[in-house]
């Protein structure tokens, strides 16, 4: 499995976890917080560099076999 093909099949977990902490931020402000904003860009990519990012890779090589 390459590494392109990881990052695709991360893309969709990454875009729902985009909309959920866009939605938390908009709770936390009183008004709505675009998904791209600065704000939850930096936001994701902490959270991938934490280790939120392995979880990911491992839960789609769990769930897709075939890559």
């Amino acid at each position: 499995m390459s590494a392109t093909e990881v990052i695709l099949a991360e893309l969709s977990e990454i875009e729902k976890i985009s909309a959920n902490e866009a939605r938390l931020a908009s709770a936390r402000v009183g008004y709505a917080v675009d998904p791209h904003s600065p704000e939850i860009q930096t936001r994701i990519a902490e959270m991938i560099l934490s280790g939120t990012g392995e979880y990911l890779r491992n839960l789609v090589t769990a769930a897709i076999p075939s890559l």
